[in-house]
């Protein structure tokens, strides 16, 4: 069962990425999508982070990944694949066991029938993050532009 999370992106440097007054950290490493993958008999996209998680040990958190147009317009999810707001979105559940704990290969999967752009060849952007459960962002990790075509 997938939860829906409330989150407003904001771009790296804007208030919203200031640190929190938590301890939680994230040291990024690493993204990389590998393209047409099938799983569950549904072709997609597998989208992989390498990342550390320091000072959040038992502390519950997602990877986070959010599709949008390059020009910045959001892309609508339908159900089971969006965020509250209504951004097409994928997480996954993390919580890490040890005060620094490395996650060398975290995968997420998207069909690509989640993907509602219409028919035609589009220039799309995945941006993917850590947050809270309550959507507050942890940290930023990076955004990857990609050619979409149906």
């Amino acid at each position: 069962q997938l939860t829906y999370y409330d989150f407003e992106y904001t771009k790296p440097g804007s208030p919203a990425d200031v640190e929190s007054e938590s301890m939680a950290d994230v040291v990024f490493e690493d993204m990389w999508v590998d393209y047409d993958i099938t799983e569950n008999n549904k072709k997609g996209m597998r989208i992989h982070l390498k990342f550390s998680a320091n000072n959040m040990k038992g502390i519950d958190a997602l990877a986070a990944v959010y599709f949008q147009k390059k020009n910045g317009e959001k892309i609508e999810g339908k159900t089971g694949y969006r965020s509250k707001n209504g951004q097409l979105a994928i997480y996954k559940e993390i919580k890490p066991a040890y005060d620094k704990a490395v996650y060398k290969d975290l995968q997420l999967f998207i069909p690509y029938s989640e993907i509602n752009v219409g028919t035609g060849k589009f220039d799309l952007r995945m941006k993917a993050d850590i947050i809270y459960p309550s959507g507050t962002l942890i940290k930023h990790l990076k955004e990857i532009d990609f050619w979409f075509s149906r």
